[in-house]
C-alpha cells in the first residue's frame, strides 16, 4: 500500500495539522469519501476559511507555538496518526511563545529555523513521532 493509500484507508482516526492551501482541504474530502474519522488542527493565522468550514465541528484553531496543547487535543480527540498539509508561513522567532513542548522543540531544531526546510521539517515529523503519532 502506498503512503497516499495508507493515509486515506488506514482505520484508526487521521490528525491534519492544516495549513493554508487547498491540501488539507483535499485530505479530509478523501477521509471522508473513504469513511475515515479526522481531526484538524488548525495553525493559526495559516488555515483559510475554507478549510475551517469543511472541517465542522471537528477542528481546534492553535498557535504554532503552542505544540503541547496541539499534542493534547489530538491525543483528546483519539488521533492515532497525524498529517502535516498546507502551508505555514515561518514565524519569527520573537513571536513564537512556545508552550513547553514547543520549547522543546525549538532547542531541539534550533538554528534550522532560519536554514533550509528540509531539516526542519524532519525534526518537526521525528518530534510528532516521538510522541505516538
Amino acid at each position: 500500500m502506498s503512503a497516499a493509500a495508507h493515509i486515506i484507508e488506514s482505520p484508526v482516526k487521521l490528525g491534519i495539522i492544516a495549513g493554508s492551501g487547498s491540501l488539507p482541504r483535499t485530505v479530509m474530502k478523501a477521509c471522508a469519501q473513504n469513511g475515515r474519522e479526522f481531526f484538524v488542527i488548525a495553525v493559526e493565522d495559516g488555515a483559510d476559511e475554507e478549510t475551517l468550514a469543511l472541517a465542522g465541528e471537528h477542528y481546534a484553531t492553535v498557535r504554532i507555538g503552542a505544540i503541547g496543547k496541539a499534542i493534547e487535543l489530538l491525543r483528546a480527540h483519539g488521533c492515532e496518526e497525524l498529517v502535516l498539509a498546507g502551508k505555514v508561513q515561518r514565524p519569527k522567532i520573537t513571536a513564537l511563545r512556545p508552550d513547553l513542548k514547543g520549547a522543546k522543540l525549538l532547542a531541539r531544531v534550533g538554528t534550522q529555523l532560519i536554514t533550509g526546510d528540509n531539516a526542519l521539517l524532519s525534526n518537526i515529523i521525528e518530534f510528532f513521532e516521538e510522541e505516538g503519532f
